[in-house]
């Protein structure tokens, strides 16, 4: 459905929905782009993608509000040995520069299962979200 979710999500909302997810057998896709998760929504989304019990494998948080602490959140999440997950669409985000690199070391890392980054932003006048 185009023009944005039909209910927001908030910071703690989504966290809480993705550990109750993760209580399932199978994997876990979870999408709630172009709400308000903001960094401490991706703060405790990192926290329960380091959870052992977590089966998250495909996460949209694409234009939800997150700096760059979120993204380094994400990031070390990524570097954790129980994080499980293969796809992450942060774009549309305002992770700048900072928030880019802490990701591309994550991949980096021996632990990281991940296949899939989307960090596309958006650029104006010289300047990118």
């Amino acid at each position: 459905m185009e023009g944005g979710p039909l209910v927001y999500v908030n910071a703690y909302q989504a966290a809480g929905l993705v550990q109750r997810l993760s209580s399932k057998a199978e994997s876990v896709s979870f999408d709630v782009q172009g709400n308000r998760v903001g960094d401490a929504g991706a703060e405790a989304l990192a926290a329960a993608l380091r959870d052992a019990n977590c089966k998250l494998h495909t996460l949209n948080i694409a234009g939800n509000r997150i700096s760059v602490a979120g993204a380094e959140a994400l990031a070390a999440a990524l570097r954790d040995a129980n994080c499980k997950l293969h796809t992450l669409n942060i774009a549309r985000n305002r992770i700048s520069v900072a928030g880019a690199e802490a990701l591309a070391a994550a991949l980096r890392d021996a632990n990281c299962k991940l296949h899939t980054l989307h960090i596309a932003s958006k650029c104006e006048r010289g300047a990118c979200a």
